[in-house]
């Protein structure tokens, strides 16, 4: 509407006669496009402005996630050498499971899934099924942009889910291969999951899969 409104001001100015408009109305229609020209410049600031927020707060979620594990294997390790469970306690973390350490690693990632969230950002989300008796599998997503041709580790994670809002909209996508550990015992690597932004029409949200369970994004 601000595209056709910009359009159509001056032939409909220049011809309101012969249209059989008023003054009053194509100087309405001049003020209103102006005014909605104005709108969409604003909003499209706030959404960047917006957008930059959620990026350095993902940012600062992965650093501290990132950190807080580099700690606790420290505390762990410490009340292993030590044989002081009491560590634990005084950490305020739970000891680990006996039961993650069956000698049986997880099992392989599978139905990897995508969503676009109103942010920009995407969401995946996973299956495992890990055996009986495997617990506390930490899942490392690594991350390969168009482009690129090397993966590297982008997140761990300890749930079935990772959140990027950090793909450069100039790479139109990235590839993702997710992986189990549990202990000292990783799990074999997901296949390949391929994200891939494009422009649908009508400006709705289109996904679709493909056969080689790659997914597209449009918007």
């Amino acid at each position: 509407m601000v595209l056709f409104g910009s359009m159509h001001v001056d032939p409909w100015t220049t011809n309101k006669v012969a249209l059989s408009l008023s003054d009053a109305q194509v100087l309405a229609m001049k003020n209103l496009s102006l005014t909605a020209s104005d709108a969409l410049d604003a909003a499209e600031v706030a959404r960047q402005s917006a957008k930059a927020a959620t990026e350095t707060y993902y940012a600062a979620v992965r650093a501290l996630r990132t950190k807080a594990a580099e700690c606790v294997r420290v505390i762990q390790n410490t009340a292993k050498t030590t044989n002081n469970p009491a560590l634990y306690g005084l950490a305020q973390i739970p000891a680990p499971d006996p039961r993650s350490h069956t000698g049986t690693p997880p099992a392989r990632p599978t139905d990897v899934r995508a969503g676009l969230n109103s942010d920009g950002s995407i969401t995946l989300t996973w299956k495992c099924a890990n055996p009986r008796g495997v617990s506390r599998v930490i899942y490392f997503v690594k991350r390969k942009l168009n482009g690129e041709s090397d993966y590297s580790l982008f997140d761990t994670v300890g749930e079935k889910s990772c959140t990027d809002a950090t793909i450069p909209r100039s790479t139109g996508g990235a590839s993702y291969i997710i992986t189990g550990k549990a202990g000292s015992l990783s799990g074999p690597s997901s296949e390949q999951f391929t994200v891939t932004f494009g422009v649908g029409g009508g400006g709705a949200i289109v996904m679709t899969t493909s056969a080689d369970g790659s997914m597209k994004l449009a918007a």
